[in-house]
């Protein structure tokens, strides 16, 4: 996906979760992602912007380089979610990765904990 919109709206949820107005929320992983897969997901949060779910996380999984060779790699997967269901899921953006990094960090808590420091 190489379009302009798709980086506007990860730039807007950039700046949504910045200014506190999007606030994401550490969950489990729908069953529908975990059940009949090898697949592993990360942190998994959760966050609603008008209207729509979103779901952000980190996606491991194994990659063949023969039948019996592999080894394990990873993207973080910004998706859209309705139930137990991923509608839509996108990965590979530098902005992704970026809002991930924020999203951690703010459910870290961190930023009030390095506070204390000052």
């Amino acid at each position: 996906m190489n379009d302009s919109r798709f980086s506007n709206m990860v730039a807007r949820l950039i700046e949504e979760t910045a200014l506190g107005r999007m606030s994401w929320r550490l969950r489990d992983a729908p069953r529908s992602m975990v059940v009949g897969t090898e697949d592993l997901i990360g942190l998994y949060f959760e966050g609603t912007f008008k209207g729509t779910r979103f779901a952000i996380y980190e996606l491991r999984f194994k990659h063949f380089t023969d039948e019996e060779v592999f080894y394990w790699s990873a993207t973080v997967e910004l998706a859209i979610v309705e139930g137990d269901s991923v509608l839509w899921s996108q990965n590979n953006y530098r902005e992704i990765n970026e809002l991930y990094d924020d999203v951690r960090r703010k459910a870290s808590g961190v930023d009030r904990l390095l506070d204390y420091f000052r």
